[in-house]
């Protein structure tokens, strides 16, 4: 398993780590840098690989900085499916549109250009596949479990194992604490490696 970081390594935004299997290609996130001047003019730049190169897209959760380039995905050619728990995908959808507006807004005020339109935004829903917090499937030489992260309603930390039993954990934002509307996080796997996003 050969993983890359384009995004939340060495900043705390843009999470997007592309993990190749023997047989597949599959993308952890997909999210907006977001921040000062700098980190927005990230978004613009070529996302680093070739989306039509992906089998699959695993979202961690809804938030902008983990969901805010999937629709800069789909406009530059992927066309699989993106996995995501259905309270993820309610929201991601939500979380979307909304940023579609504010960037509607400030290109109607000041001309600022939009990393995407809506149609992107309603491209990426038709393309979302959804898997509980609790559920596992498989993608060629990749088992994918999504386990429940207690971080905001839907989201999951991810484990990965190849076919020789490597395995790596994506922790998404982990827990709250003492937040009586969350499930709190499950316990996870022995992994060989885990990324953690820690603020």
């Amino acid at each position: 398993m050969k993983i890359t970081l384009f995004g939340a390594a060495r900043e705390v935004t843009g999470s997007c780590y592309l993990v190749e299997g023997q047989k597949n290609k599959l993308l952890v996130d997909c999210g907006l840098f977001q921040g000062t001047s700098f980190a927005k003019a990230k978004n613009f730049e070529p996302l680093g690989f070739d989306p039509k190169i992906l089998d699959a897209v695993i979202v961690t959760h809804a938030h902008l900085d983990h969901t805010g380039r999937l629709p800069l995905l789909i406009k530059q050619g992927y066309k699989g499916p993106i996995y995501m728990t259905p309270p993820t995908a309610k929201l991601t959808e939500l979380v979307l549109l909304d940023a579609e507006e504010i960037m509607d807004e400030e290109f109607r005020r000041s001309y600022t250009p939009k990393l995407f339109e809506k149609v992107d935004v309603q491209n990426v829903v038709k393309q979302i596949s959804k898997l509980d917090d609790s559920g596992a499937l498989c993608l060629g030489d990749l088992k994918i479990q999504f386990h429940n992260a207690g971080h905001i309603f839907g989201s999951a930390f991810v484990r990965l194992e190849d076919g020789d039993g490597s395995s790596v954990t994506f922790s998404g934002d982990l827990g709250n604490t003492n937040t009586p509307i969350l499930q709190p996080k499950a316990k996870p796997d022995a992994s060989d490696i885990i990324f953690i996003e820690s603020t």
